[in-house]
């Protein structure tokens, strides 16, 4: 047998498809065939992009004869070995298909992609055509003889006619017919990347030149300037740099150019994400806490030996300096590190900090990058000419070789669980993948996870503790108002003056409120109609500032009603709260203050985030409101005053971490104020005054909360005293959805008795969100004492028909069960 046998993942999807497939690499490729390769290979009658996995021990499929390589698309791999165990790994731990896995470390824009085109055969017709068959048919011939299949399906000369049939679908019924037909046929052409390197025209000093005496010769002094420059950076430069920089017009350059005293050429620019003058971060000397906390850490990375680390701070105890710290010496040894935040409006604010420590050696990973300054970001981490990656969720996969350091910060944030398959968190994969490089991770939070500090309290990580401020700052004091004893307003009386008083001191005040829109719903008086979306279980919520009704579930809207549809009456009111209502009524109370809201609304925008951000921080603002985004990581001096507008919003949902989410929330933005010299103060609004998350977010008491939550946690078997994997089934029909998911909970009841597991198979029942984006949700959850009994029950859908998997949701470790 000739050539080399390799595994290939092929990047299609195929939920029944067992990859990885066996081919054969001969030829000119078989020694660049390595693990990580991008291939083109042949799967049924097409073909498709595909990505090495494994060249040695090899062997021969009994059950079909091994089909060849293509053609190897690119020798230099995107991955090694490791990765594609981190990449197996997931697939097992989240029961995901090992192409949602491999995605995540590929990104799709910097791999090549196959495009299926459909093309005329050169035959006649035999028999009559339909009119939109005819259509399709004359569309193709006036391209050319060949249109991509995606390009034709939304063709605009088809979809206006000539049928009623002429939509996308109907349109692929007539490729289909007329492919029948021996009409068209499919072929398939390999694309290069959806984005590709930057080029501009630069300018530089002719080869072999002497570059003193071309700027004897200048005729101007801007062009000895221009020269001098050149000289000096011995490399061409941009002409757009050299024009910005130097202050000179284009024709200075074309001039130099005609003499020949200097020559253009085409050079590669990188997408720089860093946009603006960064904030030089100031380096205090350490505390006595940050010493004690960073020591271990160092120690670790100095023995090369990988430790695991919790830092427990409260907020403003100084934790981003100890990491940053770190960061230092494993790059100052060689190596590299990842440091990870939630929120894309910490990564603004982290990444000044990096910049001014690192400079170009920092990279940023996030999903508000446009796709060039991701592909740049990415071929830059690849190429190993960065030290450091900042970033969201998917910076934990950046193709770092000389990895000795993971951090991550508000290790208990939610937005860590990826939502969609593969569902994985990125705090395990963290773990995972510190476990494999060698690399030692440390988690930070001023509220863990209730999971982390149970593992921390078994040793299996080492708890490292910040009990202080800086300089012994107090942390803020804290006052409860009862709602039910205060006059109904969004502003309590005594909210409403502290807010008066910081205004009068010139101080700066955050208003949080978790909910965003103006109201969150719509009623008639007169008959009781509520606006609700025609595709989720939920009411539509008012945007006042578009006047529309919107879903923050699917995305549907539209225009306000001022007339009832169901009754013609006009006693329409908008009841509830959000930020746009509080931001309203923020204004209407206080005039002269200027405010600026910051909610998903207000930051759509590239790099709105930073600019907020840094507005507030340049104290152009007095008052900063905002859901989620404003309540952690956050460092202003200038907030002595923060008030929690509702702080009951999350705290009665039918969800086992509902508690925990709320103290958590309300520490964490609570610990926003007096942060400078000023002492702060907080005030939080509520109608649940006696409910424990909230009388241990008042005294900033952290232990009290853990040890209350984990009681429960414990009585009731919850996490981390069990695995829960939540199985959802969706379907258009209600009935077709309660069908299946009965033949799901059948089938995991089997496993589980039949293996005697010990596992809890809890419904099946409607999803407390009942129908989203049209679709009616059932669930089933499966507890189970352990990882391995978890997985054997989960190994019992398998037995279902592929007919009744399909569209299954398996969440495995759930941050929500709704």
């Amino acid at each position: 047998m000739y050539g080399r046998l390799v595994e290939v993942v092929v990047d299609v999807e195929a939920p029944g498809l067992p990859q990885p497939l066996t081919y054969r690499v001969a030829g000119p490729g078989e020694e660049k065939a390595r693990v990580g390769a991008c291939v083109l290979v042949p799967l049924a009658n097409r073909q498709q992009i595909g990505f090495i996995v494994a060249t040695e021990g090899v062997t021969p499929p009994a059950d079909h004869a091994v089909r060849d390589v293509v053609a190897l698309l690119d020798a230099e791999p995107f991955f090694d070995a490791r990765a594609y165990a981190l990449i197996k790994w997931m697939s097992r731990r989240w029961r995901c298909g090992i192409v949602d896995a491999l995605r995540c470390i590929v990104p799709a824009a910097v791999s090549a992609q196959v495009q299926r085109v459909v093309r005329l055969t050169g035959a006649e017709p035999t028999a009559k055509l339909s009119p939109l068959q005819t259509a399709v048919r004359n569309a193709l011939m006036a391209a050319g003889g060949c249109l991509p299949h995606k390009e034709l399906l939304h063709l605009s000369s088809l979809s206006k006619g000539p049928t009623p049939n002429s939509t996308p679908r109907g349109i692929a019924a007539a490729v289909s017919a007329l492919r029948a037909a021996g009409l068209v046929e499919d072929t398939y052409v390999v694309q290069p990347p959806r984005v590709r390197p930057r080029l501009q025209k630069a300018v530089r000093i002719p080869l072999g030149a002497d570059a003193a005496r071309l700027i004897l010769q200048a005729s101007t002094e801007r062009q000895a300037k221009v020269l001098r420059h050149l000289a000096r950076a011995g490399e061409p430069i941009p002409c757009t740099e050299l024009i910005r920089t130097l202050g000179v017009s284009a024709g200075v350059l074309s001039a130099l150019e005609k003499r020949g005293l200097a020559e253009s050429c085409t050079v590669r620019v990188t997408r720089d994400p860093f946009r603006g003058p960064s904030v030089a971060a100031e380096r205090h000397r350490l505390t006595d806490d940050q010493r004690a906390a960073l020591a271990p850490i160092l120690a670790s990375l100095a023995r090369s030996a990988p430790g695991r680390f919790l830092i427990h701070g409260v907020t403003a105890s100084g934790k981003t300096e100890v990491y940053l710290r770190a960061i230092e010496e494993a790059v100052e040894a060689g190596n590299q590190a990842i440091f990870l935040v939630p929120e894309i409006s910490l990564t603004a604010q982290m990444l000044d900090l990096v910049k001014s420590r690192f400079g170009r050696g920092a990279a940023v990973l996030h999903s508000r990058l446009s796709e060039g300054e991701r592909y740049d970001e990415w071929c830059r981490i690849r190429r190993g000419e960065v030290a450091v990656v900042v970033g969201a969720r998917s910076a934990v996969f950046a193709p770092l070789e000389r990895l000795r350091l993971i951090v991550m910060d508000e290790e208990h944030d939610g937005s860590y669980k990826q939502e969609t398959a593969p569902r994985y968190h990125t705090r395990d994969v963290a773990v995972q993948r510190a476990a494999t490089s060698g690399a030692s991770l440390v988690l930070g939070s001023a509220t863990p996870s209730v999971e982390t500090f149970y593992w921390a309290g078994r040793g299996s990580i080492q708890l490292l503790n910040m009990p202080r401020r800086i300089d012994d700052r107090p942390l803020p004091n804290v006052e409860v108002v009862d709602l039910r004893q205060a006059p109904p307003a969004i502003f309590s009386p005594r909210l409403h003056s502290a807010i008066q008083e910081r205004l009068a001191k010139g101080q700066q005040t955050i208003l949080f409120l978790n909910r965003r829109g103006f109201s969150t719903f719509v009623l008639c008086r007169d008959c009781g109609y509520t606006a609700r979306c025609p595709n989720c279980s939920v009411t539509l919520t008012y945007h006042a500032s578009t006047r529309q009704l919107r879903c923050h579930h699917c995305d549907y809207s539209r225009r306000a009603v001022t007339t009832c549809p169901s009754c013609s009456g006009t006693r329409i009111r908008h009841f509830g709260l959000g930020t746009e209502k509080v931001e309203a009524e923020t204004c209407r109370a206080f005039p002269n203050a200027r405010v600026l809201r910051m909610d998903r609304d207000t930051t759509g925008r590239k790099d709105a985030h930073r600019a907020l951000l840094r507005r507030f921080r340049d104290r152009e603002a007095d008052i900063l409101i905002g859901t989620q985004m404003v309540a952690k990581g956050l460092d202003f001096p200038g907030v002595t005053l923060v008030g929690v507008v509702a702080a009951d919003t999350a705290l009665n949902l039918p969800d086992f971490r509902a508690a925990e989410r709320s103290f958590q929330i309300l520490a964490q933005v609570s610990g926003r104020a007096g942060r400078g010299d000023d002492p702060g103060e907080v005030v939080i609004q509520t109608f649940n005054p006696e409910h424990y998350s909230l009388q241990a977010a008042a005294k900033h008491d952290y232990l009290g909360f853990y040890q209350r939550e984990i009681a429960f946690r414990k009585e009731l078997s919850y996490p981390p005293f069990s695995r829960l994997a939540n199985v959802v089934v969706a379907d258009t029909s209600n009935q077709a959805a309660e069908s299946r998911v009965r033949a799901v909970a059948a089938a995991l009841t089997a496993v589980a008795q039949s293996a005697d597991l010990g596992v809890q198979i809890l419904g099946p029942a409607p999803a407390p969100l009942e129908r989203i984006k049209g679709r009616y949700r059932w669930h089933v959850v499966v507890k189970a004492r352990n990882p391995k009994a978890l997985g054997i029950c989960l190994d019992g859908l398998e037995t279902l028909a592929e007919a009744a998997r399909a569209g299954l949701v398996v969440d495995v470790d759930p941050m929500s069960l709704l």
